[in-house]
């Protein structure tokens, strides 16, 4: 026979699984992702960064960093050291594995000054 003594840990033991169980512990940055996004309009240099195989950062002037993908953003736009004034729209439902800033596409481009 166990004795209530020894029951205790079981039982708290029990509560905490049950708990942690049906508790909902998941992380929210309070928007929606399915939400329509703004634009944005971006001043700044386009920049090459050699990781995960090379990605497109641009370096806003107001020290903000973008992510631009290779296959959405104009060819004319991804070139090192270009300065560019763009209109962009942030995708909060897209992962970089670069993770040099925010992944936004390209809506507008406005300029673009070769280096």
């Amino acid at each position: 026979m166990v004795s209530p003594v020894q029951a205790r840990p079981v039982a708290t033991l029990f509560a905490a699984l049950l708990f942690f169980h049906t508790s909902d512990f998941s992380c929210s940055a309070g928007t929606d992702v399915f939400a329509p996004s703004v634009e944005i309009r971006v001043s700044g240099t386009v920049r090459f960064v050699s990781a995960e195989g090379g990605c497109w950062q641009l370096q806003a002037q107001n020290g903000a960093r973008y992510e631009l993908r290779r296959t959405q953003a104009p060819s004319r736009v991804l070139v090192d050291g270009a300065q560019v004034v763009l209109v962009v729209r942030l995708r909060t439902d897209l992962v970089s594995p670069c993770m040099v800033g925010d992944v936004v596409d390209v809506e507008r481009v406005e300029s673009v000054r070769a280096p």
